[in-house]
C-alpha cells in the first residue's frame, strides 16, 4: 500500500473521540484498548492542568495518575448531553488538584502547629502566638473566602488563575480575597 493510500485510509477511518472512549469504557470497563487510547489522548493535558493547580511537579505526577484512574472508574458517569468530554475531564483534574493543595495546606498547618506546640512545651513561651492567631483567623473564614486566600498566598496563584481554578468570575475572586483578609484582620485585632 502506498503512502497516499495509507493516508486516505486513515482519513476515511472513523475518528474515535474522547467522548466515544468514555462511552466505551462505561460499557466495558475492562476494554484495555479504549483505556490505552484515552490515556494517550488525555494524560498530557491532565498533567498540565494539575501542574498549574498544585505548582509542584512531583505532586502533580501522583495527582495525574489518580485523575486518570478516576476518569476510568467514572467513565460510565460521563453524559455527552451535559457537556463535552474534555471539559468533564479537565473539571475532574482541576478538582483533584485543588483537593491536593488543600491536603498539603492542612498537612503543613498540622506540622507547624505540632512544631509550635513542641516549642512552647520546651521553652515555656508562646512567642508564636501571632502565627497561631493568623491560622485561627484563617480557619474562621467561610470556604468561599478561605479557598482563594490559600490558593493565592500558599499556592502562589494569581487572581486570574484562581478564577479559572474555581470557575468563578475574576471580580468575585478578588472581592472574596479582600473580604476574607479584612475579616482575618478584624479577628486578629480582638
Amino acid at each position: 500500500m502506498t503512502r497516499r493510500a495509507v493516508g486516505q485510509a486513515l482519513c476515511s477511518a472513523p475518528t474515535t473521540t474522547i467522548g466515544d472512549l468514555f462511552t466505551q469504557l462505561g460499557v466495558d470497563a475492562h476494554d484495555d484498548e479504549a483505556f490505552s487510547q484515552l490515556y494517550e489522548a488525555l494524560q498530557a493535558r491532565v498533567h498540565r492542568r494539575v501542574v498549574a493547580v498544585v505548582r509542584d511537579r512531583t505532586l502533580a505526577e501522583d495527582v495525574t495518575q489518580d485523575v486518570m484512574l478516576e476518569l476510568w472508574r467514572l467513565a460510565d458517569r460521563f453524559d455527552p448531553d451535559r457537556g463535552n468530554a474534555m471539559g468533564w475531564a479537565m473539571t475532574i483534574a482541576t478538582r483533584r488538584g485543588i483537593d491536593c493543595v488543600r491536603k498539603e495546606v492542612a498537612r503543613r498547618t498540622h506540622e507547624q502547629r505540632s512544631a509550635w506546640s513542641r516549642d512552647v512545651a520546651a521553652n515555656g513561651t508562646a512567642d508564636l502566638s501571632d502565627s497561631i492567631d493568623l491560622r485561627d483567623a484563617m480557619d474562621g473564614l467561610p470556604t468561599h473566602q478561605r479557598q482563594p486566600i490559600e490558593l493565592a498566598f500558599v499556592g502562589g496563584h494569581t487572581h486570574v488563575e484562581i478564577a479559572e481554578l474555581m470557575a468563578a468570575p475574576l471580580g468575585t475572586v478578588k472581592s472574596s480575597i479582600r473580604r476574607g483578609l479584612l475579616q482575618m484582620q478584624e479577628a486578629m485585632a480582638l
